[in-house]
C-alpha cells in the first residue's frame, strides 16, 4: 500500500474499473483530495473520477460519504479519454 500523504484519504471504490494515477495503490481502492471549498469548508474529490464525494466543516465528516462512493464507469472512460488525448498534444 503506498504511504499516507498530505490531503489524500482512502476510501473502498469496489466498482472494478482501472486505476488512474501511479499512487493509487489497487483497482479497489479510491484516494481523495481534500481542498478547501469558498464556503469555508472542505470538499472531497475523487481522484479517480473527479467527482466531489462529499463536503464538510471537518475532514472527518468525509469519511462516511467517501466509503460509500462509487465511481460511475462511463465518468472513468471519459476521463482516460480525455487524459490519452493530452498525452498526444
Amino acid at each position: 500500500m503506498a504511504p499516507e500523504q498530505p490531503g489524500i484519504s482512502q476510501g473502498s471504490c469496489a466498482d472494478g474499473i482501472e486505476v488512474i494515477g501511479p499512487e493509487v495503490p489497487d483497482m479497489n481502492s479510491a484516494m481523495f483530495r481534500h481542498l478547501p471549498n469558498k464556503r469555508g469548508g472542505i470538499d472531497s474529490i475523487c481522484l479517480r473520477c473527479l467527482l466531489t464525494v462529499a463536503v464538510g466543516k471537518y475532514g472527518s465528516q468525509l469519511t462516511r460519504d467517501e466509503s460509500k462512493h462509487k465511481c460511475d464507469p462511463a465518468q472513468v472512460e471519459a476521463l482516460e479519454l480525455w487524459l490519452d488525448k493530452l498525452t498526444l498534444i
